[in-house]
This record gives structure tokens, C-alpha cells and sequence, in this order.
């Protein structure tokens, strides 16, 4: 679909209409902040960082309320019940339903259903016109949505029973695609704790010994220091300028990080030695490189196989031997003195060739994993796409047609729009109407006891500085009363 394009053709008795045809289009507001009687647990106020890994449909709060003063008095709107919250800066796109009355701040373009639209199907719709409403926004620091512009983004309209139809086939295949990614997820947990296991056990002589007593050294090995296993030595200092287009791999704390046109060290294992990948183990099959000063490499070998040492690395808790500085730097003096259950050269072959075949196995399964992960992704878009052009459930010739649908929502629009007229007129009929340029003093004497203080002061010669309106308060606060009612202060003059 592209810009105000319609691609595709719909099924009978569907219709291609817009969204500002289909439901009236609210923006949100925020309560100046300099006031804290417009903040309070009055009315849900919701902004788009509420909804930032937010995976539910409907949403009853954010982390901020506003007080009803503060919806008053600012351009946030209450939106009732069912209505769909699509975030349309600082990003784009994020969709909601309200589960109660509640208002937003400016970074939505809300739509309010009405009762001949199901808001659910909206609401997955909307899940899929995050790429054109980006394409429709504008804005220099950051894009922005008009509101003219998400009225004008075409909607596929159904009969409402298919509407409903639709949503529930929607539901029950994501529910399925859900379950099948949790249990992925959860392979994948226990495949890592099973490559830790295997780990552990391997260096613990039961992959190649058949009975090993628990707390016990397995048979022929024997118990030496970790500086007489292995010797490790700090990489080199090298400018970032240095390192260029050359011959040998610079080995930094992420892994190979450039090439250098001379060679320090010769392969093929180290371990990083600094900053938060500290302990991170790279098994380097080269035959020079430059290991940079952010690691640590095995400069000796001590006549043990280079893929054994690797692999107990791979398990050794290097964390616990750093330092808690700024940067983390691995305490080589304190490491030097752990202790090594270390077998004989051929029970290291066997253990690297029992762990090369069962891990081997593991990334195979991992890697699997990690393929069919994204395609659920994919298969929740199939759906989506099918579901808006009319191919995931049968059409109904029985159903009442979309265009007779979209003249009940109109209606359904132009009762709603006047009966919130009439609201509108009620409050402001309500509220004391003064001319403002009144002192405090002026406007309190015409009022018959006490008046709030935000009516007071919106209605005061101090409407725009608050600083000014309680300079003016001050200066007279021995001749009137202030009385707290729950969050709401009322002010009058002393009998």
C-alpha cells in the first residue's frame, strides 16, 4: 500500500474508506507541569514510552495520572472506553485500546470508536500501518503524524460480523505462534544450561571415565596451579590510528577489531582481560596476530592442548577474579593461584573430541532455533496480510454490506460529536465567567463564598505567570481562607 494508494482490491461487500471516516480522531495534551493541582490519580494519562515494550492489547494506565483540573484546563482529551491509541511521534506506531476512560498526552492520534466498529479489528490493523504512517509523516527532529494525515490512511472496512470473525481467527493463530515461541525460547534457555552442564561435567572427568566419585580427582589426574596450566600475558598497546589495512588481525575485547601490518602473538587461544567483557573466551585459529591491551592471551601453553584449555575456559568463572574498578581488569596474581584438576594429554584429546561432537549438536539445534525464531515474526505478518484483504476467513454473502455499516458509523460519529457539544457547553456554563483583568481581591469579592484556586487564577489578570498570581496571593493572605477539599483548594475572603 502506498500513500493515500489503495493496491488491492477488496472482496464483495467490503469497502475502502479512510480512517477519519470510521471513528472521530482525537490528539492528547499535557497539563502544564508548573501547576500540581493537574496532577494526581484522577483520570489514567498515557504517553507513548508507556507503551515501549508494552506487548498487551489493552492498556487501563501509565506511570502518570492528571487530575481533572489538569484535563480541564490543558488540550488532553478523555477518551472512553474502546477507544484505539496509535502513538504518532517518538516513534511512530506504537497501538493500544484504552480498557477504561483515560487521556493521552501529543504524541497520539487517538481514534474514538463507535459501536457499529469493532475496535479490536482496528486495533490489529493498526498494527500494520506503521511503514505508510512513517511515509505520511513529516518533521525535522523527529517525524510527526497530523492529524490530517492519519485521517487520510486508507482502512478496509468488512461487515462487522466478519470484523469479528476476522479478529478471533487472528487470535487463536497468534495464540499458537506464541505458544511455539515460548517453547523455542525455552529450548534455547535449556540448551545453554545443558552446554554449561556439559561443560562442568567434562571437567569433571565423567565424560571419559565411568565412575567418578562426587568431590573426588578422577583417576590419573592431577591438581595444578593455574599459572603451571597455562600462562597468560597482557596484549600490547595500540592506538586506534593504528590499526589499518594489513596483514595480521588485531584481537580486541570484541573480537577481531581491525588489521595491523605487524604481529605480536601467535594462536590460538585468549581470553579478554578488561571492561565488561571481561571473560569473554575466543579460540583463534591463526597464525599471528596482534592481541590489543584490553586482552589477555595464552602465551604458554605448558605442553596442554590449546582446544582443552579453551574449552575449560569456556566454563572458568574469570568474573570472579576481576576487579570491581571503573574499568574491570582481570586480577592475574589472584588467578594464578586457583587450582586446575588437569588429566593426562590423551584424556585431553578424548574430552575435546566428546565435547566437539555434543556441542556441535547443540549449535546445530541452536541455530535452528535461531532461524525459526524470525519466521514466527514472518507468519504473524502473513496473517495480518491476509486478514485485511479478505483471505483468512470466508466472507458471508448473508452479512450486511460495508457501505450500509459505514452510514450507521456516520450517524453514530454526528451523535456522538453533539452530545459532547452539549458536554461542553454544560462545563463552560458552569464555570464563573470574570473578566481578566481582576485583581484576586476584585474577583473574590464577587464570589458568594469561596472559589478554586485554578479558577481563580485562570480567571485573574494573572492567567499566564503563576509566579505573579501567587506574588498577588501573598501580599493579601491575612485577609482571606484557603480550604482543602481532597485535591481540590478553595479560596475566600475572611468574614
Amino acid at each position: 500500500m502506498k500513500r493515500n494508494k489503495i493496491t488491492y482490491k477488496l472482496p464483495s461487500g467490503w469497502l475502502w474508506t479512510t480512517i477519519g471516516e470510521i471513528g472521530i480522531i482525537a490528539s492528547g495534551g499535557t497539563p502544564s507541569t508548573r501547576s500540581t493541582e493537574y496532577w494526581g490519580d484522577d483520570i489514567a494519562w498515557i504517553t507513548p514510552a508507556d507503551l515501549s515494550n508494552y506487548k498487551k492489547k489493552h492498556i487501563s494506565k501509565g506511570t502518570r495520572n492528571i487530575t481533572q483540573a489538569g484535563l480541564d484546563y490543558s488540550s488532553a482529551k478523555l477518551l472512553p472506553k474502546d477507544s484505539i491509541l496509535f502513538s504518532s511521534r517518538a516513534p511512530i506506531g506504537y497501538v493500544a485500546i484504552a480498557k477504561n476512560d483515560l487521556a493521552t498526552n501529543q504524541g497520539f492520534k487517538n481514534l474514538i470508536s463507535t459501536k457499529s466498529l469493532y475496535s479490536d479489528y482496528v486495533y490489529y490493523y493498526f498494527k500494520t500501518i506503521k511503514p505508510l504512517a512513517e511515509e505520511m509523516a513529516s518533521g525535522t527532529t523527529f517525524l510527526e503524524l497530523s492529524a490530517a494525515k492519519f485521517s487520510q490512511i486508507p482502512f478496509p472496512l468488512p461487515p462487522l460480523k466478519e470484523q469479528h470473525r476476522i479478529v478471533s481467527t487472528i487470535e487463536e493463530l497468534f495464540s499458537e505462534l506464541d505458544h511455539a515461541e515460548r517453547e523455542l525460547k525455552k529450548a534455547q534457555r535449556q540448551l545453554e544450561i545443558y552446554r554449561q552442564t556439559l561443560l562442568k561435567s567434562a571437567f569433571r572427568g565423567e565424560l571419559t571415565q565411568k565412575k567418578v566419585k562426587k568431590g573426588k580427582l578422577p583417576k590419573g589426574w592431577k591438581r595444578v596451579k593455574f599459572n603451571d596450566f597455562c600462562e597468560l600475558q597482557r596484549g600490547y598497546d595500540l592506538p586506534l590510528s593504528k590499526i589499518v589495512s594489513g596483514e595480521y588481525p588485531v584481537v580486541t575485547s570484541s573480537g577481531i577489531n581491525g588489521y595491523h601490518n605487524k604481529y605480536k602473538a601467535k594462536g590460538p587461544c585468549l581470553i579478554t582481560g578488561r571492561s565488561g567483557n571481561v571473560g569473554n573466551v575466543y579460540y583463534v585459529e591463526i597464525d599471528y596476530y596482534w592481541p590489543h591491551n584490553t586482552v589477555l592471551f595464552v602465551k604458554d601453553f605448558r605442553n596442554n592442548l590449546p582446544k582443552y584449555i579453551y574449552y575449560y575456559f569456556l566454563q572458568f568463572n574469570f568474573k570472579s577474579y576481576s576487579s570491581s574498578t571503573a574499568v574491570p581488569t582481570l586480577d592475574r596474581k589472584q588467578l594464578y593461584n586457583e587450582i586446575v584438576p588437569l588429566p593426562t594429554l590423551l584424556e585431553q584429546e578424548q574430552i575435546v573430541q566428546e565435547l566437539e561432537t555434543k556441542l556441535s549438536l547443540i549449535d546445530n539445534l541452536e541455530n535452528t532455533i535461531k532461524t525459526n525464531l524470525p519466521k514466527i515474526e514472518s507468519f504473524r505478518y502473513v496473517v495480518l496480510k491476509k486478514a485485511f484483504t479478505g483471505k483468512l476467513v470466508p466472507q458471508n454473502p448473508e452479512d450486511e454490506n460495508a457501505s450500509k455499516l459505514l452510514q450507521k458509523i456516520k450517524k453514530e460519529k454526528e451523535d456522538y460529536l453533539n452530545a459532547q457539544k452539549e458536554v461542553q457547553k454544560k462545563k463552560t456554563k458552569g464555570r464563573l465567567i470574570m473578566k481578566k483583568d481582576k485583581s484576586i481581591m476584585e474577583i473574590l469579592k464577587e464570589v458568594d463564598s469561596s472559589i478554586e484556586a485554578k479558577d481563580l487564577w485562570l480567571q485573574s489578570a494573572h492567567e499566564k505567570d503563576i509566579d505573579a498570581f501567587y506574588a498577588e496571593l501573598k501580599k493579601i493572605e491575612f485577609e482571606i481562607n484557603v480550604e482543602t477539599k481532597g485535591k481540590i483548594s478553595l479560596i475566600g475572603l475572611k468574614k
